[in-house]
């Protein structure tokens, strides 16, 4: 699949969405701050700079002014709590979470300041909104896919190898999200013999424990017994097929 189907395939997904849940979709799909190498200068400036860019649109939004000084200390000490509390945030999802929180989405607030802003931050988190953004996004992304039992027919195989292509053109733009990572294109891969590694259950319970932390992540930590053990080899699935479309390019 060339470029141009790959859009095509991602626009088909997103043009069912709503304009706020295709904003959000799109910002869950950019860097994720706790994925980026802050001890590299560029990155961390580029990093502040979007940061302080959205912390001044807020400020304007709320028609105050922003002191240049100020904005500098709070942007550092925001990255640093973002790390602390939810790594997994992405950089556009910050100005997503400012601006509503500045147009009185998560309800009154008293002044702009770095507990205002986390405190949007973590109402963006556990908004409906963003819950029903994921949840509509993967809805509409199984109606496209097929949802039979994968067999390597050869409508299937085209189909399979056309996501694969969309996953790898994500992942060469630094875009794909692991979480969207479906996994029922490791079982075509298994069954076709283009994946013969073992699943890595130990690397996907780490993942599972730090990444999807009460109050801030949709899917739920409690579950245990069956759905606890199904969730953790779809963690496992999904590492496998982001290291098979990493070896890819090599």
């Amino acid at each position: 699949m060339d470029n141009r189907g790959v859009i095509k395939f991602s626009d088909r997904i997103l043009s069912k969405l709503g304009i706020q849940e295709q904003n959000i979709v799109k910002a869950l799909g950019s860097e994720k701050l706790g994925d980026l190498d802050l001890s590299n200068n560029t990155v961390l400036e580029n990093t502040h700079s979007k940061l302080i860019d959205a912390m001044t649109m807020a400020y304007s939004i709320a028609g105050q002014k922003a002191d240049a000084s100020q904005l500098a200390i709070q942007c550092g000490e925001l990255i640093e709590r973002i790390l602390e509390e939810v790594p997994r945030l992405t950089v556009d999802e910050v100005k997503i979470a400012l601006r509503n929180g500045v147009y009185d989405s998560y309800g009154d607030y008293f002044g702009l300041n770095l507990k205002t802003f986390m405190f949007f931050i973590r109402s963006y988190i556990r908004s409906e909104m963003r819950s029903k953004a994921i949840a509509d996004y993967k809805h509409h992304l199984n109606l496209i896919l097929p949802k039979e039992e994968i067999s390597l027919d050869e409508k299937n195989e085209e189909s399979n190898e056309q996501m694969i292509s969309f996953l790898r053109e994500k992942y060469r733009a630094g875009t794909l999200d692991f979480d969207f990572i479906p996994t029922y294109i490791v079982d075509y891969l298994i069954r076709a013999n283009k994946i013969t590694a073992p699943l890595d259950l130990e690397k996907a319970k780490t993942y599972y424990y730090t990444s999807y932390r009460e109050p801030f992540s949709i899917i739920k930590i409690n579950i245990s017994g069956k759905e606890l053990e199904g969730k953790i080899v779809a963690i496992a699935k999904q590492y496998l097929l982001l290291e098979y479309i990493k070896k890819l390019d090599h």
